[in-house]
């Protein structure tokens, strides 16, 4: 098959952020099929360019090498407000199109939310080339927008968002979602049974190789690496280390926090009124050093803002499974459908937005004994690799690539 995927935030391989696609392309191609994935040209959290590229006719497209995956890289501006972000959504819709022109006719379509104009540009492509359209929801827009309060529905936006939420449903042969509560969410919007994969995300294997054992640390560190933003729900974090610093685990423990966001200036900004000396702040990574730091700690903290959207439908971080991978204990704060540390059993589950209880974890994971600690480390990585390998994952993804487009061309050939 030719398949064609639009997500405006895709990364390629070993960058520091969103690689889901490129490793899932990565594993199809070995399974013999062509995939290109139309990204934006520059990364979404900071707004910095992507290296490695050269400018053909106005679209960014991957320099020469060996990489085995096709990129349009599209030029959409950078943004420093929710208004000139939306900008640059719809200008990634226009463009991704217009990168189009002149590739081979795929086979099957998939637009990726985050966000709906990604979406409809896949829509519209696979309306163009009669071929298979398929819906992946990685977050449900506009709903998990308004439980942040990032938009009301009394807003134009909210709507012009849920026009084209609903008409992807409309128009989707298939959906693909990534927290495990997706499926109902599809069945609300009348998807067919049996269009529906759920297809998490997860690690690479090849990047993941065995981990070394836990260590006996003074101070123990406790890492947070990924995105630091209004839904992360890291002011929690830092409530906990002053929390923990107040106690006589103040020295002992040390909490590091890799990666960037919006919220990252206000975090500092309030460690440094609180003068927390256990709390550290690190630059985004890339993903094989995302590996090394991973074994340089000793346990792992996410966290999540509560969210409606969440409870209900669940979560399905990168972070999770980087977490699980290292064989670390993880310190799971989040009110979710589901819990992928307790169902590990790889460590300690605590509400959302709950500063004490987050202390009171991590303060009893950095007491456990070494083999305590070495139990919950290889019960999450074994874990990780049998629900959220992204080998695996591609392998079920193609099966259900060729299921929606057997069932398309059936629906053809009896309108015909």
């Amino acid at each position: 098959m030719n398949i064609w995927i639009l997500n405006q935030h895709a990364l390629p391989e070993g960058a520091a952020g969103g690689t889901r696609h490129a490793v899932l392309a990565k594993y199809l191609h070995r399974r013999g099929h062509s995939v290109t994935i139309f990204a934006s040209d520059l990364r979404h959290t900071g707004g910095k360019a992507i290296s490695g590229r050269t400018t053909v006719d106005g679209m960014q497209r991957e320099s020469p090498g060996k990489r085995s995956v096709a990129w349009r890289f599209v030029e959409v501006g950078g943004y420093t407000s929710a208004f000139t972000r939306l900008l640059s959504m719809r200008r990634f819709r226009s463009r991704a199109i217009a990168a189009s022109e002149g590739l081979p006719r795929p086979d099957v379509v998939i637009g990726s939310c985050v966000h709906p104009y990604a979406v409809d540009a896949g829509r519209r492509l696979a309306r163009r080339h009669r071929v298979p359209f398929v819906y992946e929801i990685r977050d449900i827009w506009p709903a998990s927008l308004v439980d942040v309060g990032a938009l009301t529905r009394w807003n134009p936006i909210y709507w012009e968002f849920r026009k084209l939420e609903l008409r992807a449903f409309r128009n989707a042969q298939g959906v693909i979602g990534v927290c495990p509560g997706m499926k109902g969410y599809a069945t609300q919007h009348d998807l067919p049974a049996g269009r529906f994969l759920y297809a998490p995300n997860g690690i690479d294997p090849e990047v993941y190789s065995e981990p070394g054992p836990p260590r006996d640390s003074n101070p123990f560190i406790v890492s947070y690496l990924g995105s630091q933003g209004p839904v992360n729900g890291l002011m929690t974090l830092v409530e906990a280390a002053r929390r923990l610093q107040e106690r006589s685990v103040g020295d002992s423990l040390r909490i590091r926090l890799v990666g960037d966001g919006t919220e990252r200036t206000r975090l500092q900004r309030q460690a440094a009124e609180w003068d927390l000396r256990n709390i550290e702040f690190h630059d985004s990574v890339a993903k094989s050093e995302v590996v090394t730091m991973c074994q340089e700690s000793d346990a792992f903290v996410y966290c999540h803002r509560s969210m409606p959207v969440v409870a209900r439908y669940g979560v399905s971080a990168n972070k999770i499974f980087d977490y699980l991978a290292a064989a670390r204990p993880v310190v799971f704060s989040c009110d979710s459908l589901n819990d992928p540390v307790r169902d590990a059993e790889a460590g300690l589950s605590v509400p959302a937005g709950d500063a004490g209880l987050l202390a009171d974890a991590m303060e009893e994971i950095s007491r456990l004994p070494l083999q305590e600690r070495q139990r919950l480390g290889t019960n999450g990585r074994a874990y990780v690799l049998k629900h959220h390998n992204l080998e695996l994952i591609a392998e079920q993804c193609e099966s259900f690539l060729y299921e929606i487009s057997d069932i398309y061309r059936c629906a053809k050939r009896r309108v015909a």
